[in-house]
């Protein structure tokens, strides 16, 4: 009787998983610095210099300018689909890491997940200041 039928490893995994996590990481966090340069464009080209965030808050909410509605609606898609594709992405790497069904890429998927609100935040204020000290 030959035993290496009792003793052969187990198949391999699929990778999927933290392949697809991968993929949405890295859609979250490509679309939100790119929404992000959009709505710092737009808003840091309204806001008058040194006005606080209360003042620009004020300024926005009175704005007949177009572009304010669309940098408010811009901000209102970024944060709900990046927060639930952001979390899905970093759930989704958490778990394809302990389940060992692509780990790399799960593992990468977190990591963007969790550095994708942070750059989308500095590039935001950023573009911000350079469009208002170059308009103003």
């Amino acid at each position: 009787m030959d035993p290496s039928p009792y003793y052969s490893s187990p198949p391999a995994k699929s990778k999927t998983l933290g392949v697809v996590a991968f993929i949405v990481g890295l859609v979250v966090i490509v679309f939100s610095v790119i929404a992000s340069v959009i709505v710092g464009n737009l808003l840091g080209s309204i806001l008058k210099p040194g006005s606080t965030f209360s003042q620009g808050f004020q300024a926005g909410a009175t704005s007949t300018d177009p572009r304010v509605a669309f940098g408010g609606l811009l901000v209102v898609v970024q944060l709900l689909l990046g927060t639930g594709l952001g979390v899905w992405a970093f759930v989704q790497g958490i778990v394809a890491v302990r389940s060992d069904r692509g780990r790399g890429w799960g593992i990468a998927a977190i990591v963007i997940a969790a550095i994708a609100p942070v750059l989308s935040l500095i590039v935001y204020i950023a573009v911000g200041a350079v469009v208002q000290a170059a308009t103003h």
